[in-house]
């Protein structure tokens, strides 16, 4: 049995860019240049395995669905040519491998609890599955927001409490065009931000914070979690409350240091007041 080599480092890396069309032309010719120095690399393995995790995650989320790329198409094309050929020759490499193994002494019948060995290449593809994986959900388009969108209208169409309370205008120049609303259900304690106009953060230095005020406590606003805005359009946030809420009024938005603050000092961006 053959023994394949593990990909390692820049390789693998360059291996799965290609995989997901990611290389750009000076990746590329990187990669053709390592792979012309006999480093250890399956680049078609690569590939099938990025195909069928790209599959596995499509299957999953219909939103995703797209007309496929001519340059993915004609690439299939080739690889199903390339394996139909190798399907018409495998006779002779079944008959090359039966005649090896007439040569080989008789193994010894193994134990019926005896771990089961499993091919050397199985290590590999997992690694290659794991790093087209990793490539294929980072450089596909954010697709969060179609999921969160469903489960924020189920909320609102199955929570007999919930509520819907709309941002009110900021009074930051900056944030003027934001908007959007906030949706609660008590019962639930579930909800999720609706955002409309709010300016992208730069998340090594901020992320956006919630805050909740409770009229049951007489302390601090409770913090619901930190999260990002990276491009335009509407985003929807789940509501991830530290704390229970039992009787919200008023939610707010604050602009803090990267993984959210304790106690925020800095100005509320925007506010939705419940009964305001």
């Amino acid at each position: 049995m053959a023994v394949v080599t593990p990909i390692r480092g820049r390789l693998a890396e360059l291996l799965a860019g290609e995989a997901v069309l990611a290389n750009d032309p000076a990746e590329q010719a990187e990669l053709e240049r390592l792979l012309g120095q006999d480093a250890p690399g399956d680049r078609e393995q690569m590939l099938r395995v990025a195909g069928v995790t790209q599959l596995a995650f499509l299957h999953k989320d219909a939103a995703a669905h797209q007309p496929m790329p001519e340059a993915v198409r004609q690439r299939l094309s080739r690889q199903a040519a390339a394996w139909q050929a190798g399907r018409q020759s495998a006779p002779a490499v079944v008959d090359l491998e039966t005649a090896r193994r007439r040569q080989r002494p008789a193994a010894a019948p193994s134990s019926p609890h005896a771990p089961r060995q499993l091919p050397a290449a199985t290590g590999w593809l997992v690694a290659a599955a794991l790093a087209a994986a990793l490539l294929v959900t980072s450089l596909l388009p954010e697709r969060a927001s179609a999921p969160l969108a469903a489960q924020r209208a189920a909320l609102l169409q199955e929570a007999a409490d919930a509520i819907t309370v709309p941002w009110s205008p900021s009074a930051e120049p900056q944030f003027a065009r934001a908007g959007g609303d906030v949706v609660w259900s008590t019962s639930r304690q579930q909800g999720y931000l609706r955002l409309t106009g709010l300016p992208a953060n730069e998340p090594g230095r901020n992320q956006y914070q919630l805050w909740i005020v409770d009229a049951s406590r007489d302390v601090h606003p409770i913090d619901g979690g930190v999260f990002d805005v990276n491009a335009a359009g509407e985003l929807i946030v789940p509501v991830r409350a530290r704390l229970p809420v039992d009787r919200p009024a008023a939610f707010a938005v604050t602009l803090e240091k990267p993984g959210g603050v304790v106690v925020s000092d800095g100005p509320m961006l925007l506010v939705a007041a419940v009964g305001g």
